[in-house]
């Protein structure tokens, strides 16, 4: 009988995968846009497969019957779930770059001042992909950083607008000194009466995720109660995104309290055409996700909170003070020698946006050192007690 023993040169065909990855230091950034076609009437939300970036095949069996049997429940919450992970995504669309001092010598601040969001994005995919596995614990666990990446990302945004800098953002990723996180939540949103309630609950849901799954806890809230294998669904896990849910909305009004526009859809491929401003303005079905995501009641009042701003008056007035566009003067915008053949108004709206969030995606995480450089003083032997001797040494000055 032939040795089917391996020897210790043999390499894993996903090891090896992994291994040429790295060396390319090639990443890609894979984004979608969608929008309802002319006459369209009826409308639904991103599918979940789609917000997580997947291909049916990528997901577990289990991931799949979970996925399978929740859209054909239809319990109560569920859709405007979907709605939710839907207006997150928009979000991204109506993020501005305004040149403020130190673009001029790095061009990437106009990118990297949103790193927080993308990175919460990440997390919150994370989260979903691990609730629809059954790990429920994981799935809140990373509620708690997806949060407070949220709130950092509105903290930055509000200090680089109000200072006209990015100094205190160019500190951050230097140093990776932020602010605590008190000042944090307490500048991400506006001193008004109406985001007293959003910062308060926004406190209660950081403070339950710490107590419930970021430190010990206690008995009452283990998933023992209701399941006895981590893996598999009990009819308590299955109902997973209910949390998820709770936690996304109040990332969500943070957004919509900073971006009023978000409310007051506009044409933007007919008044502008394929090259208008940055962010800024968003268009019917962004709006429309952003809408369907809240209640009925507090959409009205947000709704109301949006059109009062100053900022959405004077985007409004810079908007009307343009004129719409021909088919003939928007075609004539498009760069085939960039974007290929001209593919049609609506695809090449589409194609232009779908770019855009890719590019985003990936210059907000252009590294500042590599990995290897942060290593290179890194102390040796810790998997061993006297490495660890000698850090705790060093540690205490010693």
């Amino acid at each position: 009988m032939a040795d089917q023993s391996r020897t210790g040169s043999e390499v894993h065909p996903l090891v090896r995968r992994l291994i040429e990855k790295k060396e390319s230091r090639e990443l890609r950034f894979v984004s979608h846009y969608r929008m309802p076609r002319p006459g369209q009437t009826e409308y639904e939300p991103d599918r979940v497969i789609d917000f997580l970036g997947l291909d049916a095949a990528d997901l577990s069996a289990a991931a799949t019957e979970t996925l399978e049997a929740l859209d054909h429940t239809a319990a109560p919450g569920w859709i405007r779930f979907r709605w939710q992970l839907s207006a997150f995504t928009y979000l991204q669309d109506i993020f501005d770059a305004p040149f403020y001092v130190s673009v001029d010598k790095n061009p990437l601040l106009l990118f990297e001042q949103f790193y927080f969001y993308f990175e919460s994005l990440r997390l919150l995919r994370e989260s979903l992909l691990c609730g629809l596995n059954g790990f429920a614990v994981a799935t809140n666990a990373l509620l708690r950083p997806f949060l407070e990446f949220s709130v950092l990302q509105n903290y930055y945004y509000r200090t680089i607008e109000a200072s006209g800098s990015f100094a205190e953002l160019e500190r951050y990723l230097k140093n990776g000194l932020g602010p605590n996180a008190r000042t944090a939540l307490k500048k991400a949103l506006p001193p008004h009466a109406f985001c007293k309630p959003i910062r308060f609950r926004i406190s209660q849901h950081l403070g339950g995720l710490s107590q419930s799954t970021l430190h010990p806890y206690h008995p009452v809230l283990s998933q023992a109660h209701h399941r006895s294998d981590v893996h598999v669904h009990s009819l308590d896990s299955f109902h997973f995104w209910q949390t998820l849910s709770m936690v996304l909305e109040a990332a969500l009004w943070m957004y919509y309290v900073n971006f009023p526009m978000l409310f007051s859809p506009v044409d933007v491929l007919r008044r502008f055409g394929f090259n208008g401003p940055v962010g800024v303005f968003i268009d019917e079905f962004g709006s429309l996700a952003v809408r369907n995501s809240l209640s009925r009641q507090d959409r009205n009042v947000f709704s109301a909170y949006a059109e009062a701003q100053q900022k959405t008056v004077d985007h409004i007035a810079f908007y009307n003070s343009h004129t719409d566009l021909s088919d003939d003067e928007i075609i004539s915008g498009w760069r085939a020698d960039d974007n290929g053949p001209f593919p049609g108004l609506l695809n090449g709206y589409v194609q232009t946006v779908a770019k855009l969030r890719a590019t985003r995606a990936a210059l907000a995480h252009s590294p500042r050192m590599r990995i290897e450089e942060r290593m290179k003083n890194a102390p040796q032997d810790l998997d061993t007690l006297d490495g660890w001797i000698q850090l705790a040494k060093r540690g205490a000055g010693n």
